[in-house]
Parts: structure tokens; sequence; C-alpha cells
């Protein structure tokens, strides 16, 4: 946690005042300066010392300064991107899984749309081949009844 990621120094003195503080970063030290009296200290940093992310807390006379590990911080940085990677991975799943079912339905309704019209033809074929049946038997019937020749003429 915390206490992995970061060394923690306090310097206690009673003359310390904190409008008076300067602190900063020169190469590898870290250089505590207080203005009014000339007060300097400096301290070697380790390599691992994330320079950018020092910070430093001044209450009831004590200073404490803060100095987090770049390695530490290079590992959360990581960690966070290997999760967000993930995170995006998941939803590209998720959207695919998600288009998927909707082809599968998409393809359910056309199949049931194509089923629908191909019973809409059986039964109009249906209709049209006992709409031609009676017509034939009519036509028989009407044949039947007059019994006329093919052809008039005279012999």
């Amino acid at each position: 946690g915390d206490a992995e990621a970061a060394q923690v120094f306090v310097l206690r003195d009673s003359g310390l005042e904190v409008k008076e503080l300067e602190i900063t970063v020169r190469g590898r030290e870290l250089v505590v300066r207080q203005r009014n009296i000339g007060f300097e200290r400096v301290y070697p940093l380790h390599a691992r010392v994330d320079t950018e992310r020092i910070s430093a807390k001044f209450k009831n006379g004590a200073l404490e300064i803060r100095l987090p590990d770049k390695a530490h911080s290079l590992r959360a940085f990581y960690a966070a991107q290997i999760r967000e990677r993930d995170m995006a991975r998941r939803v590209e799943e998720e959207e695919d899984a998600s288009l998927l079912a909707l082809d599968e339905k998409k393809t359910a309704m056309a199949l049931d749309l194509e089923r629908q019209a191909l019973i809409a033809r059986r039964r109009a074929r249906a209709e049209v081949e006992a709409f031609n049946r009676k017509a034939a038997k009519a036509y028989s019937q009407k044949r039947d009844l007059f019994q006329q020749p093919d052809s008039c003429g005279y012999l």
C-alpha cells in the first residue's frame, strides 16, 4: 500500500516557519531552505524517487516530506493500463455478443418472414387451383348440357 509507495521523512525544528520555507529538487538532491534565517539542508535522493511527485506538509512545527517510489508509480500506472485494457476488451466482447444476438434475432425474423411468405404463396396457389378446378368443372358441365359440336358447318 502507501507504506511501500513512498518514503516519508520528518524534519522537526522549532525555528521553522512555513511561510519562509522553500523546497526544491536540484539534480538528485532535495533542498530545504528557510529564507529568513539562511537555513539550508541538502538531502541526496535515490534514483528510484519520483521527483515529479514529491510532496510536503507542515504541521505542528514539523515538516513532513513524502518521496514517492518511481517503480511503485510505474507499477501502479501499468496496473491501471492493464485494467483499462481489460475493461475495453470486456466492453468489446459484450458489444460483439449483443451484435451477434441482434444478427441472430434479425436472421430469425427474416426466416419467419420467409416462412410466412411461403405459406401465403402455397395458400394462394391452392386457391388458384381450387378456382381453376371449379371453373373447369363448370365449363365441362356446360359443354355436357348443350353438347354442341366443336365446329359448326355444313356438310
